[in-house]
């Protein structure tokens, strides 16, 4: 990442990076818009396919080929646990955005430590969300396979 950062890097590759970015905000916009709670199927898919985009581009900036294998690498394990992600809400990307911003600006202010740090820091934050959303989804698996009667039972909503 320090490399990315480092530069010399092409104005195309900021842009690139800069549309990336952007487009968290334009998921946000279209969600709001929308009164939805949270993004659908096809929304969540943008934003995946963004958020890898945005982190790849940076990994290629710093021609860092043995990086690139392990984001690949990762990548499986991110589809592994995407499979039962929910669609993200307003704040979510909102503070997902305020990531990505500050580590864009970090490389186009050629700030490689800065860089390195935001990125490392994006990474373990998601990282955490993921496992912490994993452990939940498989705890309620769990629940339903020990009480599925428990499951099963119809909602009372009023009482008479």
């Amino acid at each position: 990442m320090g490399k990315a950062a480092r530069g010399p890097f092409q104005a195309p590759d900021l842009e690139r990076l800069q549309g990336l970015a952007d487009e968290v905000l334009t998921l946000k916009a279209e969600l709001e818009n929308s009164h939805g709670g949270a993004l659908d199927g096809r929304q969540m898919h943008r934003f995946m396919t963004r958020d890898l985009g945005f982190r790849a581009l940076l990994m290629r900036m710093a021609g860092n080929a043995r990086i690139l294998k392990v984001v690949n690498e990762t990548r499986l394990l991110m589809r592994i646990f995407a499979i039962r992600r929910m669609g993200h809400r307003a704040a979510e990307l909102e503070q997902i955005h305020r990531h990505h911003r500050p580590i864009l600006q970090a490389v186009a202010d050629g700030q490689p430590e800065s860089a390195m740090h935001l990125l490392a820091h994006h990474i373990q934050t998601s990282l955490r969300e993921r496992l912490d959303a994993f452990d939940h989804w498989e705890r309620e698996n769990s629940l339903r396979d020990a009480l599925p009667e428990f499951f099963d039972l119809p909602l009372i909503l009023d009482t008479p």
